[in-house]
């Protein structure tokens, strides 16, 4: 299947999460849907001083400020279930269900798909930020 095929297929999927401090935005990272919740790295929801964390599914309109999910700082760490220890792999899960997240397409880990050496992979990230 074509890349451009199975990012179609899954973008719905796919979140970004970004950082709020005196109104503008400081950084961002990437994030995935999982039953439960997300998934996404453990130093993308500990950035240190900043006022919120702004959740943003992948297919929705940068420009419509409707579309985040705000959190404070305390209420993301609060749902944080599982978490990587800190000098180990670097993920967390973020036990949130929020209605933005109703029918969107969640990612499944099936242990039976591992990739075999000479597979080809594809890492769905933005690690210099989405378009705005």
């Amino acid at each position: 299947m074509a890349y451009t095929r199975v990012i179609a297929r899954v973008r719905s999927g796919l979140a970004q999460i970004l950082y709020e401090r005196g109104g503008r935005k400081v950084g961002s990272g990437s994030a995935f849907l999982v039953r439960g919740g997300l998934v996404t790295n453990s130093h993308v929801i500990r950035p240190g001083e900043i006022d919120a964390i702004l959740i943003r599914m992948a297919d929705t309109d940068p420009q419509d400020p409707e579309i985040y999910i705000r959190l404070l700082p305390e209420a993301c760490y609060q749902a944080v279930t599982h978490e990587s220890p800190a000098d180990l792999y670097d993920y967390a899960f973020l036990g949130l269900d929020e209605p933005e997240f109703a029918g969107r397409y969640r990612f499944t880990f099936d242990p039976d798909m591992a990739p075999v050496v000479g597979e080809e992979v594809a890492f769905l990230d933005s690690p210099l930020g989405w378009p705005s």
